[in-house]
């Protein structure tokens, strides 16, 4: 049973940064202006698609800034001297707990 579980949780997971998910959520509908959903500016929310996108763009941008810190690691003095892959975007997976 063991070694079943394991074959079913190594495979590769989708990527968090670069993997479009947008067509797994629903069609937007329209708000109605009295909606609490509504800001205290008036202005319209977001659809998912719009928060979807958003949020890739703050990884990717987290991302670089990772590379960034990365290509510096030889230059500086130990302890500091090792990269940061672990909290890097670009090579995290998405999974679920079962």
């Amino acid at each position: 049973a063991q070694a079943l579980l394991m074959s079913f949780t190594s495979i590769q997971m989708p990527k968090l940064l670069g993997s479009d998910w947008t067509h797994l959520f629903p069609p937007a509908k329209a708000v109605p202006q009295d909606s609490p959903f509504f800001g205290s500016s008036g202005a319209s929310p977001q659809t998912p698609v719009a928060v979807f996108n958003e949020f890739q763009q703050a990884l990717l941008a987290f991302s670089q800034q990772c590379d960034a810190y990365n290509a510096e690691a030889p230059t500086r003095c130990f302890p500091e001297c090792f990269p940061m892959y672990v909290m890097n975007p670009k090579l995290l997976e998405t999974s679920i707990a079962v």
